[in-house]
């Protein structure tokens, strides 16, 4: 009998055959492979979990992800080299940013920016083989297309079934599709000398097919009955499949030059330069995702917290002509140190909150930051103190009250500190975006200055924000 593993997907009373995906196994001893990709359990990134509603993983899930997709990639590529069937469980599309490893640097000294290039990888990017757009859509209306290699699957399992994801174009054979619309969910594609199937997700409720046994949780009658005829079911449908191979897989002789045709040769060129065009293209599209991310960052004065509010809060302080960086040498950790072209010397200290204004707790961490920073060798004078607030930020801007307060400003008054509602900064940011306007950067700056003790109010620009862009 021909031996079956399964990667990511367990099926009932065959625990024994199955593969975690994070596992560094081998395929080469199967005959026959189930494989669900599942990339769930990766881990986001602590401080930035999603960019542009994807997932974005930490530095250590990125390079795991990688190699673990990598090693799959190159598993299932054997496989099908030496014609065997491979069954892809068709689960919903994830696309996630990870970590690539290569950071940019920018300045020099204490202003010097670095920046970490991330890029974008999904589940199905162990596919050895290019296929049309997959969609991450579901439902559970499935039609079976007829093929005879499937209608004893179809029969048994239909019931089970249900689409996470479908095809926006055409495949070589489809298997299965949705109700309307006739997108593929299921197919057949012949690879090399093997095949790889994909199947709608086949779903089970795990607590119908198991049972206790003192303390341990073991299949019973009706989920061993049922993981066999699913095991039984797809190791018919790979016989059906080999034994209906009709063509004898061409020796490695018949490769060389002496037995090509010249338009054989003219079209394998054409792939190879093809394939060189899709990696340049899909080098761009990772290159342009990044100028997003670092475009979208400014996006983050009006809904962010916590690191993501300081690192948004920089970057826009830097759009202004000031100098401003995260600071810590492991004794003190300062949000922002700001200096502007003036030579004015701030500390800044960033707050956002879900449903309410800004307080007074960050006071007593801005006044020990000032007084801090003040004891070192280099530093002559107290730097002026700004407290960055985004209140109420999950509430659209114009929804908003007052971002402080008035406790926080009557505290702000007594301590000559600068109060910046970020809601206002990105406006602020989203003309000069659009806008290279110098004079109205340093009226921006007079604003700040010229407000201690008080909330900015930033001057109006003399254009409209949604001007063309200054291409200039």
């Amino acid at each position: 009998m021909k031996k079956l593993l399964s990667v990511g997907y367990e099926i009932p009373g065959h625990s024994d055959c199955y593969i975690n995906f994070r596992s560094d196994s081998s395929l080469l001893d199967a005959d026959v492979v189930i494989f669900l990709p599942d990339i769930s359990n990766y881990k986001n990134d602590s401080w930035n979990a999603y960019y542009q509603n994807k997932r974005f993983l930490n530095e250590h899930s990125s390079f795991e992800l990688v190699e673990d997709i990598n090693h799959w990639k190159r598993e299932l590529k054997s496989l099908l080299d030496v014609g065997k069937t491979v069954f892809i469980v068709f689960s919903g599309y994830e696309e996630v940013f990870i970590h690539t490893g290569r950071k940019e640097y920018s300045g020099t000294g204490r202003n010097q920016k670095v920046t970490n290039l991330v890029s974008e990888i999904n589940n199905y990017s162990i596919f050895p083989i290019n296929v049309p757009t997959i969609i991450p859509k579901s439902g559970n209306e499935i039609k079976c297309c007829g093929n005879p290699y499937f209608t004893t699957f179809w029969s048994e399992f239909k019931d089970y079934l249900s689409y996470e994801s479908y095809f926006d174009g055409d495949i070589p054979v489809p298997l299965f599709i949705t109700k309307n619309g006739n997108k593929p969910v299921g197919g057949l594609f012949k690879i090399n000398k093997g095949n790889i199937i994909i199947l709608p997700s086949i779903q089970y409720d795990k607590k119908e097919f198991t049972s206790k046994n003192g303390k341990k949780i073991i299949w019973n009658t009706k989920g061993l009955a049922w993981g066999n005829r699913l095991v039984n079911s797809l190791l018919e449908i790979d016989k059906s499949l080999v034994a209906n191979n009709e063509f004898t897989p061409p020796p490695d002789w018949v490769n060389s030059d002496d037995f090509q045709t010249g338009p054989e040769r003219t079209i394998q060129r054409k792939i190879i330069e093809i394939e060189k065009s899709i990696d340049i293209l899909i080098n761009d599209r990772s290159q342009q995702y990044i100028s997003l991310s670092n475009e979208q960052i400014f996006k983050g004065l009006l809904y962010e917290k916590g690191k993501a509010l300081e690192f948004s809060v920089i970057a826009s302080l830097r759009v202004l002509g000031y100098t401003a960086e995260n600071y810590d040498d492991g004794i003190d950790e300062f949000d922002q140190i700001i200096t502007s072209p003036e030579g004015d010397r701030f500390l800044g200290e960033s707050e956002g909150k879900d449903n309410s204004a800004i307080n007074i707790d960050k006071f007593r961490q801005l006044e020990n930051n000032i007084q801090q920073d003040f004891t070192k060798e280099n530093v002559t004078l107290h730097a002026i103190g700004i407290l960055f607030g985004n209140g109420y930020r999950l509430l659209s801007p114009e929804k908003r009250e007052t971002q402080f307060t008035d406790k926080c400003r009557t505290n702000a008054k007594r301590l000559n500190v600068i109060l910046i509602q970020t809601m206002d900064l990105f406006s602020v940011i989203k003309y000069l975006k659009y806008n290279n306007d110098d004079i109205f950067k340093k009226k921006c700056r007079e604003a700040i200055i010229n407000s201690k003790g008080e909330i900015v109010i930033f001057p109006k620009p003399e254009v409209s924000l949604h001007s063309a862009p200054n291409t200039a």
